[in-house]
């Protein structure tokens, strides 16, 4: 059994929960387990957020906290030691683990490491980020390219990019598609009784994206008044949070457009809602839209996927990639084309009454695609533990 160490340290590992928790649940399923992954976090964090990772064995450290006397000696140690981290080291060693997954160097430990790069959108989107953050991005990259043992990336078009970054990195990175735990044996709210708790009307098309810049929702707003002008009734339903830390007046600029246009019975948004909610939105609607600019490996397309549900997505190379069957692509510059798009599968709601139709629940397919994940995971772990390299696939 190979021990595998995950370490959340600071608020930024939030933005990860899903993934790991995933992950982990997917490892899980497998029947021969030769991966036990271990959780280094902080003491204070809340019994809450831990129930996520039931499938993995939890250690709490004072290390791992932001202020306590046993964080402040571990960063003064760090900058004696050159950005070297001897007591991260020193807890991994003390745990018998072999492999340091998804975090990034730990100069000097014994451990292997294995990163994780996300996507590089700030190299596609840069007037999106500050300067400062993307020479911090670059410099990340930099430091994985050059000393971790393993890069894991999400998709071959991340893989492209990491080999254009970087081409002596590509050896080393293996692909490893986000397959999510979506419980489609849950039960289904009421239509009815989702549109008496949120106030909008059905038919209705879904997006369950955060209100990001570059997940594109103005794109939706110019389709909607298209469509307004050809006398198409459309509803477009839309849940996430609505703040953009990098762009802070994006969203009431969004509502400030939709204002104008005359649209806001047709663009309603619902603000972060619980995922069996969510789950029930994704239900109950007649298509799923990500318009997005830029996506590493998009959780909402493979949501789609194990619902089986219509999907209308932007023509990324990664939203290709991942190839959902009942996916409809669209050029993410053109509101006409969206529109015309949503406007067919409108009508063919209408003609066939699909609206609400989600398929047969978790299918073998859905349900081997999770398998496959996990297992995938483990062939990089046990390859990078004994550094031979496999076939890429």
């Amino acid at each position: 059994m190979i021990r595998v160490a995950f370490v959340f340290e600071g608020p930024s590992f939030l933005g990860s929960v899903n993934y790991f928790r995933n992950l982990f649940s997917a490892l899980a399923l497998l029947s021969e387990r030769n991966v036990r992954p271990m959780l280094f976090v902080g003491t204070k964090v809340s019994d809450k957020m831990l129930q996520n990772f039931r499938s993995a064995d939890v250690v709490q450290t004072p290390l791992l906290d932001e202020r306590t006397f046993a964080a402040r000696v571990r960063r003064r140690l760090k900058r004696l030691f050159s950005g070297r981290d001897p007591l991260l080291s020193w807890l991994l060693n003390r745990h018998g683990v072999q492999v340091l997954s998804h975090y990034g160097p730990l100069r000097g430990a014994s451990v292997k490491t294995i990163a994780w790069i996300p996507d590089f959108q700030h190299v596609y989107l840069p007037a999106f980020f500050s300067d400062g953050e993307r020479a911090m991005r670059d410099d990340a990259f930099g430091a994985i390219a050059r000393e971790c043992d393993r890069i894991v990336v999400s998709s071959e078009a991340a893989q492209r990019d990491l080999a254009a970054f970087d081409a002596n990195a590509l050896g080393k990175s293996r692909v490893l598609r986000f397959v999510p735990e979506v419980d489609t044996s849950a039960p289904v709210m009421d239509l009815d009784e989702l549109q008496r708790k949120y106030g909008f009307r059905a038919p209705f098309f879904y997006v369950p994206n955060q209100f990001w810049i570059h997940k594109n929702h103005t794109l939706i707003v110019d389709a909607l008044a298209l469509l307004k002008s050809r006398g198409v009734d459309a509803t477009v339903v839309m849940t996430g949070s609505t703040e953009d830390y990098r762009h802070p007046q994006h969203f009431s600029d969004l509502m400030a457009r939709v204002q104008r246009g005359g649209l806001a019975d047709s663009f309603q948004v619902l603000g972060l809602v619980p995922y069996d909610h969510l789950l029930s939105l994704m239900h109950h609607s007649i298509a799923i839209i990500n318009p997005s600019l830029f996506e590493g490996w998009s959780s909402t397309v493979e949501e789609a996927k194990a619902l089986d549900k219509t999907v209308l997505l932007s023509s990324l190379p990664v939203h290709l990639e991942q190839n959902p069957a009942k996916g409809i692509f669209f050029d993410p510059a053109n509101p006409l084309d969206l529109a015309e798009k949503m406007q067919v599968v409108l009508e063919r709601a209408a003609s066939e009454e699909e609206a609400g139709r989600a398929g047969s629940g978790p299918s073998t397919v859905y349900r081997s695609a999770r398998i496959d994940f996990a297992k995938r995971y483990v062939e990089i772990v046990e390859e990078c533990v004994s550094g031979k390299n496999k076939p890429e696939r």
